[in-house]
């Protein structure tokens, strides 16, 4: 499959909890892999992906970024941008 959602998080992100919950069910039905990033913890992924904010999720196939969302999204927003790279 080589699909895998990064998602960006740091303390004091109010909307990264609200996120959690919907992107741990959305992964969980497709059976895709999360790798959750702290970017307190590790800033030089701030740089690496050019992030500006939290939470930041990215879609990524075969080691390429194919999606990116910059903001608190709904399950059918995110299911609808994994569904074409199954």
């Amino acid at each position: 499959m080589g699909i895998q959602i990064y998602w960006f998080t740091q303390e004091g992100c109010s909307g990264c909890e609200e996120q959690k919950t919907i992107i741990e069910e959305v992964a969980g039905h497709f059976g895709l892999p999360i790798r959750e990033i702290d970017i307190s913890y590790k800033p030089e992924y701030v740089r690496k992906y050019q992030l500006t904010m939290t939470p930041t999720i990215l879609i990524v196939v075969h080691g390429q970024e194919k999606i990116r969302f910059e903001k608190i999204i709904s399950s059918r927003d995110l299911e609808d941008a994994i569904w074409p790279y199954l």
